[in-house]
């Protein structure tokens, strides 16, 4: 099936007095699959995992196709994710169009509070109610993809782990046991410590 679909950016400030009104949920997603000819997804939300191919955007409109999975099933697709994100969705829904908009509150720190709004159509060119806390519109915009947020997160993610892995957890200063290489061994220790930590295994 085709999805048409435009997002933009969320006001927090005006967000945030009404969100409490709105019925959420938590959904968790993750990526087996992500390029530039579409997306591999894997998602969770009501206790029920779900496996969706995306093909590539053309304009707005892109193929969807979704199917639930099993609970075991979903298990071993998230374990081939790389990194698996959190939002809390609000369905806002416009009446009497029928129309409803959904907004997602990105719930991992690193994200700084990103709040997205999507609203589906039926054509690219159909009109539709904007509320007040609609922000810029950032549909053709390739950095508010789900896809490149993950990536987003993991590259964040991983430059924390390489700051945090840089300190020794034994004294507190600058580690030298090979915290340079890419996947070097753990926990990182001064060489001081390191002999400290060997001594006491």
């Amino acid at each position: 099936m085709k999805e048409i679909e435009r997002k933009f950016l969320v006001k927090k400030d005006e967000f945030q007095r009404i969100k409490s009104s709105l019925f959420c949920f938590v959904i968790r997603q993750g990526y087996v699959v992500s390029n530039e000819d579409g997306v591999v997804r894997v998602r969770s939300k009501f206790g029920q995992n779900y496996l969706c191919v995306k093909g590539k955007n053309i304009g707005i409109t892109r193929d969807e196709y979704e199917i639930a999975v099993p609970e075991l099933v979903g298990k071993d697709l998230f374990g081939l994710c790389g990194t698996v994100i959190e939002k809390r969705r609000y369905r806002y829904p416009i009446i009497p169009s029928g129309k409803e908009w959904e907004i997602d509150e990105f719930l991992d720190k690193e994200l700084d509070g990103l709040i997205l709004a999507e609203i589906e159509l039926s054509s690219e060119d159909e009109k539709f109610e904007i509320p007040y806390f609609i922000g810029d519109e950032v549909s053709d915009n390739p950095e508010y993809y789900s896809s490149s947020i993950v990536k987003k997160l993991e590259s964040e993610r991983y430059k924390k782990y390489r700051t945090d892995l840089s300190k020794c957890p034994g004294c507190g200063g600058p580690a030298d046991n090979g915290h340079d290489r890419c996947d070097p061994p753990s926990p990182y220790y001064c060489t001081k410590c390191m002999r400290e930590h060997e001594l006491d295994a």
